[in-house]
């Protein structure tokens, strides 16, 4: 997550000292109701296995060039009352923070949730609100997994990581190895923070892999950023690399979790990760038999400045990963 790590408030919650030092063992996961149409939630490396809920009969399928797939969940956390900081630079939000110009969403949604575990299915794609530290006001609403938005209100100047709401891709029943994915493979989106001078935020990938060593590391992409330092605090690895032609990615790394971030910010573009996964493979930072447990793509949040904010996707897609089970 980031480096106010959503697993280093977790495990400050317990009364654990250090962040991400082992991969240890998943905890329990909620299985899906049959009738949302979604498999099990039972795969191991999936920490965000939303309590399922009994829904109306669901939407189409998302037009993707894949099949991402039907999602898992997170575990059952009890936040801390005062969410907790982290090594990221503190913001000043200004004392009158203006107005925030929202991307205009549609007059109505075909689903909303103010739940901290809301969860629909989009055929082989998932929403999930991702309220995993925070007992914030936070509603998600989606017509499709690429049509979706979260509004979320979260104090000013906090620094750690609250929320993560987002599409997911899981494999439920078998993980993919890292090695045979097509390392053409893409994911594409376009999307909006509606950032006010107080936000503290960013929008990535939040990868879960499996693997010897590795019963749930995580691995993320970051491509948009608000008012959180250098990568929140991570390391430089000096490791570079080069994907989808764009030779300016930067390995991080922030205790166990490892985070390609690039200097620029983008709204809209494409990642190749597959081939990000298959480098950390090659370069020893994920194990050789390293499995895809979990790909996800959202807004970690921080602060909201105090105020009401729109995180705004509209347009998302995975294209040549593998089906999700």
């Amino acid at each position: 997550m980031i480096r106010l790590s959503r697993a280093q408030n977790i495990l400050a919650a317990i009364g654990v000292a250090s962040v991400l030092t082992a991969c240890g063992p998943m905890p329990g996961i909620h299985a899906v109701s049959a009738s949302s149409g979604s498999p099990s939630c039972t795969g191991a490396g999936h920490r965000h296995c939303p309590t399922p809920t009994p829904t109306s009969p669901m939407p189409g399928g998302v037009s993707s060039s894949s099949a991402p797939g039907p999602s898992t969940a997170r575990p059952s956390i009890t936040p801390t009352t005062t969410p907790l900081s982290t090594t990221s630079p503190s913001t000043t939000p200004a004392s009158t923070p203006p107005p925030t110009t929202v991307s205009p969403g549609p007059s109505s949604w075909a689903w909303c949730s103010s739940d901290k575990s809301g969860f629909r299915q989009f055929g082989n794609l998932a929403l999930y609100a991702g309220e995993w530290n925070s007992t914030a006001p936070q509603t998600i609403c989606g017509n499709s997994a690429s049509d979706w938005q979260a509004t979320f209100s979260a104090p000013a100047g906090n620094t750690g990581i609250l929320t993560y709401p987002d599409v997911q891709l899981n494999y439920n029943t078998s993980q993919p190895a890292i090695s045979s994915l097509n390392p053409s493979a893409t994911s594409s989106f376009t999307e909006n923070m509606n950032t006010n001078p107080g936000t503290s935020a960013e929008a990535g990938y939040d990868i879960w892999v499996t693997g010897t060593g590795c019963n749930r590391c995580e691995v993320m992409i970051w491509t948009d950023t608000f008012n959180r330092g250098t990568v929140g605090g991570a390391s430089s690895t000096g490791h570079h690399g080069t994907f989808c032609g764009d030779s300016s990615w930067q390995l991080y790394k922030y205790g166990s979790e490892l985070i390609w971030y690039r200097p620029a910010n983008d709204q809209s573009g494409s990642v190749c990760p597959a081939a990000m996964l298959q480098d950390l493979q090659a370069g020893g930072y994920l194990p050789g038999n390293a499995a895809l447990s979990q790909f996800e793509y959202g807004w970690e949040i921080a602060s909201t400045g105090g105020q009401s904010e729109t995180f705004r996707m509209t347009s998302y897609s995975v294209s040549g990963l593998p089906a999700s089970n």
